[in-house]
């Protein structure tokens, strides 16, 4: 029975996590609601930044520069679209969808000064592309974040009408 209990715990505190948003986000207009803003994101990490590119009810696609991410690994990685009515919303009753398309456009390193030996970071430009968007974007969607599979790495936009 104490292990039923604990599983029970477990799940219970899954199911009732929040998604962690960061003190700030970008603001654009809700996708869904009219014409498409091209506003970046930029993500916790203080480098990787977002943009919605282009947004149609087939299709929404974004072009984000990933900081610490090697071209190869950005390819292969699965990034997720999700949509939130409110800041307070669980994060299992929040619609998403896993990217459908992710091109490379380019891969490059970033030398970083510093007081010892110089840093050198992956830098890596890719379109990430999500299909059916409307699943997840509707007109009373107040948050939009695109999750990328690096901790701090991801995109947070609060929609405005």
């Amino acid at each position: 029975m104490r292990g039923a209990s604990l599983l029970w715990i477990v799940l219970a505190a899954g199911c009732a996590s929040t998604y962690p948003f960061p003190a700030s986000t970008a603001t654009m207009r809700n996708p869904s609601t009219g014409e498409a803003e091209h506003r970046p994101a930029v993500a916790a990490d203080g480098q990787s930044r977002h943009e919605l590119v282009a947004f149609t009810e087939k299709e929404a696609c974004f072009r984000s520069t990933l900081d610490g991410i090697a071209g190869e690994e950005a390819q292969g990685m699965q990034f997720k679209l999700m949509g939130f009515h409110a800041r307070e919303q669980k994060l299992a009753s929040a619609p998403m969808i896993a990217s459908s398309k992710t091109v490379l456009e380019t891969s490059d390193r970033r030398v970083q000064l510093t007081s010892g030996d110089p840093v050198v970071h992956d830098v890596s430009v890719v379109q990430i592309c999500f299909e059916q968007p409307a699943t997840v974007v509707g007109p009373n969607t107040e948050f939009l974040v695109l999750e990328v599979p690096k901790k701090g790495a991801g995109g947070v936009w609060k929609l405005t009408r």
